[in-house]
């Protein structure tokens, strides 16, 4: 049994997954994403990430934190922003002794939708139909359980080669 939590960064919207996996089937036990107010300054957003990613880290408690690469941006005030966005999900991670592991966005659309340049609906899809998910799924949420998802089946695949 081990327990992932996916997460995809942003400083408007950070996307968060919790997956399952136990006798090699999944299960999502939450999801969400934490949206801190417009209003906030931009160091108040960072700690509204991070308070909302430690608060749901304590709950579930997982074994491993699985995240996506920071990717080249043409904006440069926009990928320095992700950027903090992701120290802050990595700072949470690592003041709670989680082990990391980083995924490129290419190979998380990969493992779920079998295609590496997947949209965001074709993801959203495949998650919601992998867990039976009827309820309204945003995109990080979804990314992110996606996230986990490609490292639980990366990290399996590793394991098996390596047996």
């Amino acid at each position: 049994m081990k327990i992932v939590m996916g997460i995809d960064p942003g400083s408007v919207s950070t996307g968060y997954g919790i997956v399952l996996e136990e006798e090699k089937k999944l299960r999502c036990l939450c999801y969400g994403s934490i949206e801190p107010s417009r209003s906030f300054d931009h160091s108040t957003k960072l700690l509204e990430i991070y308070k909302g990613l430690a608060q749901v880290m304590d709950e579930y408690k997982p074994d491993e934190v699985a995240i996506e690469e920071i990717f080249t941006a043409k904006n440069i005030k926009s990928a320095i922003k992700l950027g903090q966005a992701r120290g802050v999900a990595l700072m949470a991670a690592g003041s709670r002794g989680l082990r990391v592991y980083e995924y490129a966005a290419l190979k998380v659309k990969q493992a779920v939708v079998g295609y590496g340049h997947a949209t965001k609906d074709q993801i959203r899809f495949m998650v919601k139909t992998m867990f039976k998910l009827d309820q309204d799924l945003n995109y990080n949420a979804s990314d992110a359980l996606a996230i986990a998802i490609c490292h639980i089946h990366t990290n399996n695949a590793v394991k098996s080669i390596l047996a």
